[in-house]
């Protein structure tokens, strides 16, 4: 799989274009500024992908965001980034785990883009980046409301998964988490839906190019909430990984706890 993130340097008046899934996006470097348009296709699974084309013409009836910099900087630098809320994802079929065993499942969730602007670092040295200026989901995934009620609880995107036993090729720009759910209760155990903590996870890639999180362990004892971690790296199926990006907020133990809490049934 091509890497569809990094730097590039664009001259003032020049505008590169990229496709990565759903999400079209136009980049145009002006004079101490920087403008950015963007939209979707209608297909959530869309695995296209185009890198920074210089021969893509914006739609005039895209509009257009501009962003203003102090001084002139030609550096554009793309990261796949985790989304900004936690992602609930259903199953698309009944998920039933016969008490005293374990499953592992792996879920897709979409990325996002984040862009920021810099210049080149001297010879031997990093590119000397800002903060991001912006970001983009490559998917608009619909809300939802997650928790035991309209005052406790946490807004969310919302997906389906088809919760593979198995890590497997993913169509388009996702990233992977793996889940290992451990019963430890007498009765079978149903999952109804799973809410991911994904802005306290990272991104990393593996050596085909897919990326993937942390693997997180989630416990069901019979209580509504049962223990759940983040790992500190991918599954092992991942293979050898490279850090891409970090989380976007600290861990924090009662955010996870909320995160996992009404998913099963008995």
């Amino acid at each position: 799989m091509t890497d569809w993130w990094g730097s590039t340097q664009l001259p003032s008046g020049a505008t590169r274009y990229w496709r990565i899934g759903a999400l079209s996006l136009w980049v145009t470097h002006l004079e101490r500024e920087w403008q950015v348009a963007h939209c979707w296709s209608d297909d959530p699974f869309d695995d296209a992908l185009e890198i920074a084309r210089d021969d893509v013409e914006r739609p005039p009836e895209q509009p257009l965001r501009r962003f203003l910099f102090t001084a002139d900087f030609p550096l554009l630098r793309l990261t796949p980034r985790v989304s900004d809320r936690p992602v609930v994802t259903r199953p698309e079929l009944p998920l039933i785990i016969p008490g005293g065993q374990s499953a592992t499942i792996y879920m897709a969730s979409p990325l996002w883009v984040e862009l920021a602007v810099g210049s080149p670092g001297p010879a031997g040295k990093p590119d000397q980046m800002l903060p991001s200026f912006d970001e983009l989901p490559v998917w608009r995934a619909p809300k939802t409301w997650f928790g035991d009620n309209t005052l406790d609880g946490t807004l969310c995107y919302a997906t389906r998964t088809r919760a593979r036993v198995e890590p497997g090729d993913v169509r388009g720009p996702r990233i992977t988490t793996s889940a290992l759910v451990h019963n430890d209760h007498d009765e079978a155990l149903k999952v109804l839906r799973l809410a991911l903590p994904l802005p306290q996870m990272s991104v990393f890639r593996d050596a085909r190019g897919m990326l993937w999180t942390e693997a997180t362990t989630i416990g069901y004892s019979g209580a509504a909430t049962g223990p759940a971690r983040i790992e500190s790296v991918p599954p092992p199926e991942a293979g050898p990984v490279t850090l891409v990006s970090r989380s976007r907020q600290d861990r924090q133990t009662n955010v996870l706890a909320r995160a996992f809490s009404a998913v099963f049934a008995g």
